[in-house]
């Protein structure tokens, strides 16, 4: 099945192939959980879920357009059939996606709390 990497320790996103959940763990380093939808109603990051508790605090960061908050570790990008809840191939292109991610340290996604906070408060 055609996947997607996101690796934020390299910060580098490549094409993978997955072989099923065990595989996806593997990518994220730990129990996957859905954390962004894409637009194309079909493909989902998956992230690990325990990631903000469990990885180490000098782990990296990444956002993506569209989301509502920046993920901790590594991502994997997988198509979800919306009827049977099976995963299959992601659809979105390799370069679509690189256009909408951005790797970020803990510093920054501190900066960016701090800024949602002040303007939340104006």
């Amino acid at each position: 099945m055609r996947t997607l990497h996101i690796n934020t320790e390299n910060q580098t996103i490549t094409e993978t192939d997955s072989n099923g959940l065990a595989d996806e763990q593997a990518a994220v380093g730990g129990n996957i959980e859905s954390a962004h939808h894409f637009e194309n109603g079909v493909d989902r990051i998956m992230v690990n879920e325990d990631g903000l508790f469990s990885l180490p605090q000098d782990t990296g960061w990444f956002f993506v357009d569209g989301a509502f908050n920046p993920f901790k570790g590594n991502g994997i990008v997988v198509g979800v059939n919306e009827n049977t809840g099976d995963t299959i191939d992601a659809k979105i292109s390799l370069e679509d996606l690189k256009g909408q991610v951005r790797f970020m340290s803990a510093f920054e996604v501190t900066m960016m709390a701090q800024a949602r906070r002040a303007s939340a408060t104006s």
